[in-house]
């Protein structure tokens, strides 16, 4: 999962691991949904 907090001033990226749709790290309602949502796309290669 990456994450993008831009300023006038100054960009951060950050990034968590993601596997199975989980995550060690805490994740957002956000983070949850855009993951629930990149899983169910037909868009992307499922090994």
């Amino acid at each position: 999962m990456l994450n993008g907090i831009y300023s006038r001033e100054t960009s951060n990226i950050y990034a968590k691991p993601v596997i199975n749709g989980n995550s060690a790290y805490k994740m957002t309602d956000e983070e949850k949904e855009a993951i629930k949502r990149a899983m169910n796309s037909s868009d992307i290669i499922k090994e």
